[in-house]
């Protein structure tokens, strides 16, 4: 069983560095053997090569979604190319895209989930804003209970 975590974003341009953060909460924990964390950067194609092998793949970045600062968000990445009113990302490609040039190349992740908060300051900061800096523990959470989840509903997979 093989569990990526991998955070998106830049970390010198305020909330956008969210999924840095978030790496950084989850490096504090005691997480399953199972995971493996990554700060990822801006660039989608290049995350490809961890995408092999995995079982389940978290992504975590801000989220332009409409909505106010700090709103949570969790997707299915595949069945977001579809909503085309969810902006993912201000990254040149998204997360759907890299996913469909992962199955392109056979590195296509067994699951994957897209974690997210909608950001209020894109500006040079390496701070998250209030609102983001707020909810961070509850985000980290989240994350920590799909791992927990995901592991438990396929505990008995390789029993014979």
């Amino acid at each position: 069983m093989k569990i990526v975590v991998i955070g998106i974003g830049n970390e010198i341009q305020g909330d956008d560095g969210l999924g840095v953060h978030v790496i950084k909460e989850l490096e504090k924990i005691s997480l399953p053997k199972e995971v493996e964390l990554l700060a990822g950067g801006t660039s989608g194609p290049d995350l490809i090569v961890y995408f092999e092998g995995v079982d389940l793949l978290i992504f975590v970045d801000a989220i332009r979604g409409g909505n106010e600062p700090g709103t949570m968000y969790k997707y299915n990445p595949e069945e977001m190319k579809y909503q085309r009113s969810v902006a993912l990302s201000p990254h040149q490609i998204g997360i759907p895209e890299t996913l469909r040039l992962a199955e392109f190349a056979d590195k296509k992740p067994k699951k994957s989930v897209f974690f997210g908060m909608e950001p209020m300051n894109l500006d040079f900061s390496m701070e998250l804003s209030q609102p983001l800096k707020e909810k961070l523990p509850r985000l980290v959470e989240l994350i920590v209970e799909e791992i927990n989840g995901f592991l438990a509903s396929n505990k008995d997979q390789n029993i014979l």
